[in-house]
Order: C-alpha cells, then structure tokens, then sequence
C-alpha cells in the first residue's frame, strides 16, 4: 500500500524519469521535484481557494505577503478581538 501511495504521488508530479529507472543518486532531484510540487501546486492551490472563499463572501484579500504573514505566521502574540479589528480595517483601508 505505501508503495502505490508513494508511486501515486510521484506520478502526480509529472516527474520524467520512468520509476522503474530510479536509484539513491535521483534522491536529492525527486526531494525537490516533490517539495516543489506540494508548495507550488497543493499548498497555492489550497490557498488560491481560501482567497476565492474570502472574496465570495466580500472580504478583500490583500495581495501584501505581510497582511498575510501577520495572519498564518506563528508569533508569540495572541489574535485577539481587537488585533482582528486593526487587520480588517487594515484590509478595508487597502480595498479603497
């Protein structure tokens, strides 16, 4: 079973090398080949889905790297109600 979840996975890559042609000396290649694709492809597509869920519902969504780093970077700052506050305003003042 782990074997075809792995195989499944790396097909989706659209990796080139036929996997019956790979050895150790393609491990650093297939790491980046996979990271790659998770990053650029699942992760953006995950999030490209949540920014269209937010506009659907009229919430403007900031294309400042640092409106959303406030928002899923962990820091040691609680989200409070007010700090929520200070970012849609910060959103609203951004829309206009």
């Amino acid at each position: 079973m782990f074997v075809d979840e792995i195989t499944n996975l790396i097909l989706q890559t659209g990796y080139s090398k036929p996997l019956t042609r790979i050895v150790c000396a393609d491990k650093e290649e297939l790491q980046s080949v996979l990271i790659d694709f998770h990053l650029l492809v699942k992760v953006k597509l995950s999030m490209d889905q949540f920014s269209d869920g937010l506009r659907a519902v009229g919430i403007i969504v900031s294309t400042d790297p640092e409106m959303w780093r406030r928002l899923f970077v962990a820091t040691d700052r609680k989200i409070t109600a007010g700090r929520a506050i200070i970012i849609y305003n910060y959103i609203a003042i951004e829309s206009h």
